[in-house]
């Protein structure tokens, strides 16, 4: 089994995870306007979700030979960090972007402001 194929379904089964641990335990809006759709983001998806992740990754690469089981735990603090990192960046842009906003964006803006954000992330 390749180490892609292992990480697409680790990440897949957390994600997973993670949104229905959202849904169900604090009633989780994608429009991240109330507190605790923001914490749960952070507690939920940055931490568990992460921790679920990184060890997953790191138990299978292990598994695989691809790090040795004497440096598992730097290699599981390196996805780790990654992991949550990601989250706290990447989940919150794509959930505004995705959310229904309440006067109607032209496509024209939404693809300036795209851009905008590609370069600037360059």
């Amino acid at each position: 089994m390749s180490v892609a194929l292992v990480s697409c379904i680790g990440t897949s089964i957390s994600a997973l995870l993670c949104v229905y641990l959202l849904r169900k335990l604090i009633g989780f809006r994608i429009n991240l306007d109330r507190v605790r759709d923001v914490a749960g983001l952070a507690l939920l998806a940055a931490l568990l979700g992460s921790t679920f992740t990184a060890t997953w990754e790191t138990v299978f690469r292990a598994l695989l030979g691809q790090t040795t089981w004497e440096g598992i735990t730097r290699t599981w603090l390196l996805w780790w960090v990654a992991n949550a990192i990601s989250t706290l960046v990447v989940a919150p842009v794509i959930l505004a972007w995705s959310c229904p906003d309440s006067t109607f964006l032209q496509i024209k803006k939404n693809i300036i402001e795209a851009s905008i954000c590609a370069v600037l992330c360059c």
